[in-house]
C-alpha cells in the first residue's frame, strides 16, 4: 500500500479510486431511489386529494364566510386574510428595499476578520496524522 517514503503506490491508488467510485455508485442509486419513492407517495397523495378534491369545489366555497364547525360553509375569511397579509408585506417591503434601485454615495461598510492562532491549539496536521 504505502512505500518507504509514505507515498501510496498506484496499484493501491488504483483500488482506492475503484471502491469510491462503487461507493459512489451505490449511494446513487440509494439516493435516486429514495427520491422515486418520496415522489411516488407525493403523486399518490396529490392524485387523491384532486380525486376526492374536486367534488366538494363550488363558487359557494370561495364566497361564503368561514362557518362554524360541522356546518357548511366556505373559505372567504382566509382567502381575505391572505390577500390583506399580501398586500401589506408589498406596501411595506417595497420602500425598504428601494436602496438596491436608488445608489447612495456611502458605500456600503466591509467587516474583515483577522483569525489568530492561538499558541497551544492542535494543527490540523496533527489531527490528521493518524488517520491519514
Amino acid at each position: 500500500m504505502r512505500s518507504n517514503d509514505g507515498k501510496i503506490n498506484a496499484r493501491s491508488r488504483s483500488a482506492l479510486y475503484g471502491a469510491r467510485r462503487r461507493r459512489s455508485a451505490v449511494m446513487m442509486i440509494l439516493s435516486v431511489g429514495a427520491t422515486l419513492l418520496g415522489l411516488g407517495w407525493l403523486v399518490a397523495i396529490l392524485g387523491e386529494l384532486f380525486w376526492q378534491g374536486f367534488s366538494g369545489l363550488s363558487l359557494a366555497v370561495f364566497t361564503e364566510m368561514t362557518p362554524p364547525p360541522g356546518a357548511d360553509g366556505g373559505l372567504l375569511n382566509p382567502i381575505v386574510g391572505s390577500l390583506i397579509l399580501t398586500v401589506l408585506a408589498v406596501v411595506i417591503g417595497t420602500p425598504i428595499d428601494l436602496r438596491s434601485v436608488i445608489e447612495i454615495s456611502k458605500p456600503a461598510v466591509r467587516v474583515r476578520y483577522d483569525l489568530e492562532m492561538l499558541p497551544d491549539s492542535p494543527q490540523l496536521t496533527d489531527i490528521l496524522a493518524p488517520v491519514l
